[in-house]
């Protein structure tokens, strides 16, 4: 436990047992940020088309969903978080969940997407983006909010 002033020559590196009680001039370091796509009501299909590249290389740690309307079409109404590198399209991303998120459950209800067994698919690179693609008909679907908790690597 250093007292007093402390200085870190360059090219070193200091490594903090508990990153949870860091500050730097009295502000605390996260260690998590989040990402919030908010798909307002009265959106189409097409307003989900959206990447955000992360600033900073980072894993994906949840996935949480609430929409104010349920889709009702027959088939399956999902959404799939993906992993998209730079020059890759959404669609073609690697899948960030073992499965879709169900958008036909209970309205105003958080559900928690299951992180794929393969931590490679969760593992972002910094530029990679995060990306949303749905599945099935959106008719009813309605007020969409997907939030993405990450840890800096």
């Amino acid at each position: 436990t250093p007292s007093g002033n402390l200085t870190i020559a360059s090219g070193k590196t200091l490594a903090v047992t508990t990153a949870d009680n860091l500050t730097v001039g009295g502000v605390i370091v996260p260690q998590h940020f989040y990402i919030t796509f908010t798909i307002p009501a009265g959106a189409a299909a097409a307003d989900f088309d959206g990447n955000i590249p992360l600033p900073d290389a980072a894993t994906l740690v949840s996935v949480t969903e609430r929409h104010q309307t349920a889709g009702n079409d027959a088939g399956a109404v999902t959404l799939m978080v993906k992993k998209t590198p730079s020059g890759t399209a959404k669609a073609a991303g690697t899948d960030c969940l073992s499965a879709g998120i169900n958008l036909k459950g209970t309205a105003d209800t958080n559900q928690s997407g299951t992180l794929h067994g393969t931590p490679a698919n969760y593992t972002f690179a910094a530029g990679d983006a995060v990306s949303l693609v749905t599945t099935g008909t959106l008719t009813t679907l309605d007020g969409v909010s997907v939030t993405c908790k990450f840890k800096r690597s």
